[in-house]
């Protein structure tokens, strides 16, 4: 999260914080938080590398042998039937 954006929660937050009440001034504590949440990561900027790139090998397949046989080029895939009519 950029710093104006955490900036821009935390005044939104404080704002609704300490004029509304009731759910409406928890929202704005909640949003408060995730500024102060988001300022707090920003200085970590390795953390939130690290953790993407363990979360995307989990998620991505290791490399596999191509399947064996002749490749179809994609052109040859898009073009439209034949029209063979003389059956």
């Amino acid at each position: 999260m950029g710093n104006r954006t955490a900036l821009a929660l935390a005044v939104i937050g404080s704002i609704t914080a300490f004029v509304a009440h009731g759910l409406i001034q928890l929202a704005g504590i909640a949003l408060i938080v995730v500024a102060v949440a988001g300022l707090w990561l920003r200085r970590r900027p390795g953390w939130t590398r690290r953790r993407a790139e363990a979360i995307g090998s989990w998620l991505t397949d290791p490399q596999s042998e191509p399947a064996p046989g002749p490749r179809v080029p994609l052109e040859d895939m898009f073009q439209a039937p034949p029209d063979d009519r003389s059956v």
